[in-house]
């Protein structure tokens, strides 16, 4: 097996471990995520294919890049223009949309699809057309919710994605990377989303909530543990990850307001890229399905206190 085979075959088991030690694993991360691209690259760095299909052309390239550093050199500047012009982007209109939006009542028993629950929840308990009629008003308000719900999570995140694209030490992954939504220099991430989770709150018994946050704050690899042990088995993943974390210290409830909060999630962004470095990131080490993983993951806490 040679190098490619051994990073094709890591990447597919979902040994991440590797492409954070490993300069000629994170070319092939690179490789396959620009494998659209290979005429283009072809052309730009003046090579040609001698094989037939993506794969072999990717490992043609592989090759190229590692034996020829001026050729390598090319590539990357061809990856951070293609990168950058076919990035995500919004409109100027979004953060002022952002603020449109009301309330947030995300409800997990709308999980894992809308029409998963209208099924179990009305189908079995109305016989009569008349009696379920009567419930148009509640059903429309309830769709209503999820989909203002939907449409603020799913622009949020796009949002805030915008703010760490804008940074020049980071390039997006054109979608086709499972894990990777962008590259921090050449480390790999996922971002991640979330409140902070009031399953972990629960499972620190004798421990109160701003006493678990603040501790998280300070040291939060026992909460990266949790959070990639208790993932959801469907969206198992052990890639690298950086979890933003919103809390609203005195109403918890309101915390979902962070994600639009402008000026604050700039600078936190902005300085967490300056500061970042690689090799300060928390190893975490998991059991998952009756093996073990190990990632890279941070935390960076959006919270909102009484001051």
């Amino acid at each position: 097996m040679n190098d490619f085979e051994k990073w094709e075959a890591a990447y597919k088991r979902q040994d991440m471990s590797c492409f954070n030690t490993s300069p000629e694993a994170v070319l092939w991360l690179k490789i396959k995520d620009l494998s659209s691209q290979l005429p283009a690259i072809a052309k730009q760095l003046a090579i040609t294919f001698y094989t037939s299909g993506v794969r072999a052309h990717c490992q043609e390239l592989y090759t190229y890049l590692l034996e020829k550093p001026e050729l390598r050199n090319k590539f990357e500047n061809f990856r951070q223009f293609y990168c950058q012009k076919h990035s995500p982007s919004w409109n100027n209109t979004l953060p002022a949309s952002l603020q449109e939006v009301p309330t947030y009542n995300w409800v997990e028993h709308y999980m894992p699809s809308l029409d998963r629950y209208f099924a179990a929840t009305y189908l079995p308990r109305f016989p009569s057309f008349t009696a379920l009629e009567s419930m148009k008003e509640k059903i429309a308000a309830e769709a209503w919710e999820f989909v203002q719900n939907a449409w603020y999570d799913h622009w949020t995140r796009n949002y805030i994605e915008q703010l760490f694209f804008a940074h020049p030490r980071v390039l997006p992954s054109m979608g086709t990377l499972r894990g990777v939504d962008f590259f921090i220099d050449d480390c790999p991430m996922k971002l991640k989303l979330l409140y902070f989770p009031q399953a972990f709150l629960k499972s620190r018994k004798g421990t109160d909530v701003a006493t678990t946050v603040n501790e998280s704050l300070k040291n939060p690899k026992e909460l990266l543990v949790w959070l990639y042990t208790e993932q959801c088995r469907l969206r198992f993943g052990a890639e690298n990850r950086l979890y933003l974390i919103f809390h609203d210290t005195t109403k918890p409830e309101n915390s979902w307001e962070l994600k639009r909060a402008q000026k604050l999630l700039a600078e936190k962004i902005e300085n967490y890229l300056t500061q970042f470095e690689p090799n300060r990131l928390p190893s975490i080490t998991f059991p998952f399905g009756g093996k073990t993983y190990t990632a890279l993951a941070d935390t960076l806490f959006i919270v909102k206190d009484e001051n």
